[in-house]
């Protein structure tokens, strides 16, 4: 009677985050208090709720807090004071302006006047559907995209209207990048893909192997160096631009599926068709691709093969994250042609870096149900193939002597067959998971907990310095070869060394120093502070 009673009160508890008291400078903790009530019986103060990103921009920032209520902390004089407001906001894109906030979720816009003290917001798509990007455009005018349908407001977020392209109906098209054009109003690029087709496990497997046309296909066109009219893909992808606010469109020149950013009076796109930048990402990677190769064809995996393809890639390498081997385009005539760039330039790549990390991104698809296997005894430890990709519960190295940083955790799961069981269920497969078996930087930083190896903000990033990557890299080898897996962890990172880095010429040069321990996973610069959240939810206020 006592559990029971203990159990219904547990579950009445209510709590009220409270604001984080003033703070000065240095390196300061931005903790998330709350009181706690049980009914009407006993109120209780905690510490220890959890923060999920931060956006910054001039004196103003916003935490996002995941527990123990959600809701948003918002400061207006650099992260000195702040306040809390109660809400959903799981905010995925932040724009500053004016005298406005604008915020993107899954589903709605929302928007703050008084420096996000308070929110109201409107829903943009249908239920069933999601937002993939947002940009403001010259005279305040806010631009969303949803499935097959880009949205306009004129009036701050509080009303939207539809603006429709003259694409067939099917296959639908979601978008990757909205971009504004700075100096024309009526002027606007989008660019698009339409929703995959066929099975990408399949198609991925089908390029390690070099064994379709789409693979050949798609090696080619990494090793070529394209100019004028470019395409590869589906006949829809593409960038597209209207001169009249959206009543006319064309297609320009580039024909592929790619996020988009304007710099410098030119536009410049990044490939973001998964097949393809795999094929960019072995040409890149070759010795890691031949280990994914080697485990996909039950072979196991290879210590020393993985080690050695896995090198420090630099801080410039760290820095670039996701753009650094998609093939990269740039057009100085409004998208009427476009030209292979050899080696962007690190600002160009970091301002490529943050489209591709706001733009619109894939969703996992899931894959056709195999055919059923052989039946065979349960056996432990066997080499297995890439399709299966679920999750397993943690477990501990066998007899791994631990490292400075980084301890292991789970891999790849195994799924041996026992006589009579029924055929695995198929799984959604991201693109991220399968192009982690081509990439290092992917495949370390879902060993790392699903934690960025490197984030940038404006003139500040973070990034681990080479003892932390070779510590990482040798404890996935060991998990690995425990494993007899290429693992995907995840690591335990409790005490974890990263860097943090400031840039004063637009992110040519970098100078270190250091940051709390721990993998950072969200970062902003403000004009007088940096902000850093931390994967177990931790926050910091780095002022001089």
């Amino acid at each position: 009677m006592r559990l029971a009673l203990l159990l219904a009160l547990t579950a009445c508890a209510s709590y009220r985050v409270l604001p984080p008291g003033p703070l000065t400078g240095g390196t300061q903790p931005i903790p998330v208090r709350y009181e706690k009530s049980l009914l009407l019986f006993f109120k209780s103060d905690g510490e220890g709720g959890a923060v999920a990103r931060v956006f910054a921009e001039g004196a103003a920032a916003l935490l996002t807090v995941a527990a123990p209520e959600p809701g948003v902390f918002a400061s207006g004089d650099g992260g000195r004071t702040w306040t809390f407001a109660r809400g959903p906001f799981n905010f995925r894109e932040v724009i500053f302006a004016a005298g406005h906030i604008y915020a993107r979720t899954a589903a709605r816009i929302w928007h703050s006047e008084d420096g996000g003290k308070s929110w109201a917001s409107s829903a943009v798509v249908p239920s069933d559907d999601r937002l993939d990007a947002m940009a403001l455009g010259k005279g305040g005018l806010l631009y969303a995209a949803g499935r097959s349908r880009l949205y306009l407001s004129a009036d701050g977020a509080q009303t939207w209207k539809p603006i429709d392209l003259p694409l067939p109906p099917q296959p639908a098209w979601r978008a990757r990048s909205i971009v504004p054009d700075p100096l024309h109003p009526q002027t606007l690029y989008l660019s698009l893909r339409t929703e995959p087709q066929g099975d990408l496990l399949a198609r991925f497997n089908a390029l390690l192997e070099y064994s379709s046309e789409e693979a050949l296909s798609a090696l080619k066109f990494a090793d070529e160096r394209q100019s004028g009219a470019v395409a590869w893909g589906a006949a829809a992808d593409g960038v597209y631009v209207t001169h009249d606010g959206g009543g006319l469109w064309k297609k320009t020149a580039l024909s592929l599926d790619a996020w988009l950013a304007e710099r410098d009076g030119a536009l410049h796109a990044v490939a973001a068709e998964p097949i393809l930048q795999a094929a960019a990402l072995v040409r890149r990677h070759p010795g890691l691709a031949s280990a994914a190769e080697l485990q996909m064809k039950g072979g196991g995996v290879s210590g020393p093969q993985l080690r050695a393809a896995l090198p420090y890639p630099g801080r410039e390498g760290l820095l670039t994250g996701p753009v650094a081997d998609p093939p990269v385009f740039r057009s100085t005539d409004g998208g009427a042609s476009w030209t292979r760039m050899e080696q962007p330039a690190l600002p160009l790549a970091l301002a490529l870096r943050a489209a591709a990390e706001k733009g619109g991104q894939d969703s996992a698809h899931a894959a056709p149900s195999p055919a059923p296997p052989p039946q065979r005894p349960r056996q432990e430890n066997i080499s297995r193939p890439m399709r299966d990709l679920a999750p397993r519960a943690s477990g501990q190295l066998d007899g791994a002597p631990p490292l400075p940083q980084w301890t292991g955790g789970r891999g790849l799961p195994r799924h041996p067959t026992t006589q009579g069981a029924p055929p695995a269920p198929p799984r959604a497969l991201s693109p991220d998971t399968l192009l982690a078996f081509v990439d290092p930087l992917r495949l370390l930083s879902r060993f790392n907990g699903a934690a960025p190896l490197s984030g940038v903000s404006g003139g500040v990033a973070f990034a681990p310095p080479r003892p932390s990557w070779d510590a990482l890299v040798a404890t996935l080898v060991a998990e690995s070869e425990s494993e007899h897996e290429i693992s995907l962890g995840p690591a335990r990172t409790e005490g974890a060394a990263f860097e943090l880095l400031r840039s004063s010429d637009g992110g040519a040069s970098w100078t270190a120093g250091p940051l709390p321990p721990g993998s950072p996973q969200s970062i902003a610069a403000g004009a007088e502070a940096v902000f850093v959240v931390r994967s177990d939810g931790r926050a910091w206020r780095i002022a001089p």
